[in-house]
């Protein structure tokens, strides 16, 4: 249970880091 807890913590954890880095990029994209 917690190997199960932990997987979905980084699992969550790398696509909160993906979103972030897809807005920042998204946010240059519009403003050029």
């Amino acid at each position: 249970m917690f190997i199960l807890t932990r997987v979905i913590w980084f699992n969550d954890t790398i696509r909160e880091c993906e979103w972030t880095i897809f807005s920042k990029w998204s946010f240059k994209f519009y403003n050029v």
